[in-house]
């Protein structure tokens, strides 16, 4: 089943079903550049994957950090 990857970048959406191609890859150097907040939906057939980036790599909302 193919995922579909939909990137919120400071408010700015980007979908996509390659999970890191290049435009992912400028927008995320543009928003640590700036300090600015960005996440991701991962999506599979009816399950929505609500992730945010934290030191490196994503994660699912409910495991974040406090």
């Amino acid at each position: 089943m193919e995922k579909l990857f939909v990137y919120n970048f400071n408010g700015t959406i980007y979908e996509t079903h390659e999970a890191f191609d290049t435009t992912y890859r400028q927008m995320k150097a543009e928003c640590l550049a700036n300090n600015e907040p960005f996440t991701r939906q991962t999506i599979i057939g009816d399950e929505i994957i609500d992730e945010v980036y934290r030191n490196g790599c994503w994660i699912r909302e409910c495991d974040k950090w406090w």
